[in-house]
């Protein structure tokens, strides 16, 4: 199995289960330009044991320098969603190039759609990508910045800055968490939360 700590910490008297994932326990990409790291199998980084959760197939967390991007390439049958964190991040699909600032962005490829994601601008873009296979739910997160969140069975967690408390687990930058049961997000952080 994935590298991981599970925990079951009380919760307004009933047991929550918590599959945690650590930063130093993602997979890393080296691209020319970039680094990408995957919380689940993704690229050359395979384990059968960590594919999904839900309808989660991938969460990637990305940084472009100026200059960079993929180059083109096909997507097929998931729902993609990206988070722009820091900076702008430029979609290219066919002869149409979007600037992409801060906020979530949800394309559905259906039977397939080829694209490009770069960074045209001086500065760094930070961003964080996750397909769904299809569903009725709009798969856009919350984003958790301040106060308490309480989450639902099925939800996954990313922390990108701060430091957060889940149900009494304590999750820092980069880590992620898988929620079986209802539990409570508090802590200075900024998180995106998905319910999948």
């Amino acid at each position: 199995p994935y590298p991981h700590t599970s925990s079951r910490t009380p919760t307004e008297g009933s047991p929550m289960s918590v599959v945690v994932q650590r930063a130093s326990a993602r997979f890393v990409t080296v691209g020319d330009g970039w680094v990408g790291r995957s919380c689940f199998s993704y690229g050359a980084h395979y384990d059968p044991a960590n594919v999904s959760f839900g309808r989660m197939v991938a969460c990637n967390a990305f940084v472009l320098e100026p200059g960079s991007g993929f180059g083109p390439h096909r997507h097929a049958g998931v729902d993609v969603v990206t988070t722009v964190l820091e900076g702008t991040l430029t979609h290219v699909e066919g002869s149409h190039r979007e600037q992409r600032g801060p906020g979530s962005y949800v394309f559905a490829t259906g039977s397939g759609v080829d694209h490009d994601e770069r960074n045209d601008a001086d500065e760094p873009v930070r961003f964080v990508q996750a397909w769904f296979l299809p569903g009725t739910t709009d798969p856009r997160p919350v984003v958790h910045e301040r106060g308490p969140t309480t989450l639902g069975p099925g939800s996954f967690v990313l922390v990108v800055d701060g430091e957060a408390d889940l149900g009494g687990t304590e999750l820092g930058p980069g880590d992620s968490a898988r929620v079986d049961e209802p539990a409570v997000l508090t802590g200075e952080a900024t998180a995106l939360v998905w319910a999948c």
